[in-house]
């Protein structure tokens, strides 16, 4: 079952989206897709480049411009944890009403509070 994700149509009037090339806005719509549950994702720049845009020849500086960009307009942070980058999704739960939200697969950045909600088998209690 494939997850879903929202894009509020408000995003289309933010200063912040509209500032943003062509490029990073189709990158940010495709890393809201990528994110887990939490908001979450490495922000390798190999990594970055190899899920939003497969199959392309958009460069590894690209890449680490367009993480800047979206860093720089508080759309995203990027934090370290044991020598590994990581991003996470800002306002993550403003947009996303995931019925049921996985924890996530990397860990959280410094007071960044996660909303878990999974679906139990019979038998758990």
């Amino acid at each position: 079952m494939a997850d879903k994700r929202l894009i509020h149509t408000k995003l289309l009037l933010s200063d912040d989206f509209n500032s943003l090339t062509f490029r990073q806005q189709s990158g940010w719509f495709r890393l809201l897709l990528v994110a887990d549950d939490q908001g979450r994702f490495v922000a390798k720049p190999t990594i970055v480049r190899s899920q939003l845009f497969p199959d392309t020849d958009i460069s590894l500086e690209d890449i680490e411009e367009d993480l800047q960009a979206w860093q720089t307009r508080g759309m995203i942070h990027i934090y370290t944890i044991d020598d590994r980058d990581y991003l996470q999704v800002m306002h993550w739960w403003k947009y996303q009403a995931l019925q049921w939200a996985k924890p996530s697969d990397f860990p959280a950045p410094d007071g960044w509070v996660d909303r878990v909600r999974v679906q139990r088998g019979k038998g758990d209690h």
